[in-house]
């Protein structure tokens, strides 16, 4: 839509190929040790502050005893010491958990035991940590702009990334109906299946070609 809209290219003369994860995926997975998960490099455009303020304000309308996990290392901008403060002045201390980069079984342990990604970036080329979450058999709270609600389809929820009330509901909601919104995973994963993603690619590529 950005290209038709913003370059004025016709949308005949585009194909879209998604980004796709390779099998075997972990559908049965139902671990759920009561945390979000967001796995990105934290930048402006990840939406940290009402990430961090949306789930503060989800704690203490619920009480209940979630955590949060960020994996990923500090990038442009912020400052360690900036997300610390910001963290301290919710009284997430305990709550809040910036790990900084992890190695790649370290992250699929989180993944394999969140109860729901979070990614509420003001804008996404893809996402790719969402379609990830979801081989893992988990649900997600996403943006309602860019590419996430097409990533995510019916299998998660979509929230206002700028309305700290919204991505708290979204919380609230997701804990609630977690099992419903995993049921809509295989669907949604069929349509970023990489035997349709290549076959597509090979066509495309064929066509340009004649």
């Amino acid at each position: 839509k950005d290209i038709v809209n913003i370059a004025s290219i016709p949308n005949d003369k585009i194909v879209v190929i998604y980004n796709f994860i390779c099998p075997p995926y972990e559908l049965d997975n139902r671990a759920d040790e009561k945390f979000f998960l967001c796995v990105s490099t934290l930048e402006p455009g990840k939406n940290v502050e009402n990430t961090i303020r949306g789930f503060a304000n989800f704690l203490r309308k619920t009480g209940s005893a979630y955590k949060f996990y960020w994996v990923g290392r500090i990038g442009w901008v912020y400052s360690l010491e900036y997300l610390t403060k910001l963290v301290k002045n919710e009284d997430l201390q305990d709550s809040f958990i910036l790990t900084g980069y992890l190695t790649e079984g370290e992250k699929k342990n989180l993944l394999r035991n969140c109860t729901a990604i979070v990614y509420l970036s003001h804008y996404e080329g893809f996402g790719l940590p969402v379609l990830e979450g979801m081989t893992f058999n988990k649900t997600a709270i996403v943006s309602s702009n860019s590419s996430l609600p097409e990533v995510i389809g019916n299998a998660g929820i979509l929230c206002n990334p700028a309305d700290i009330d919204s991505i708290s509901e979204a919380m609230s909601y997701v804990v609630a109906n977690r099992a419903n919104l995993a049921r809509m995973i295989p669907t949604q994963l069929e349509k970023f299946s990489p035997f349709k993603q290549l076959k597509v690619f090979e066509q495309t590529l064929q066509d340009v070609l004649k």
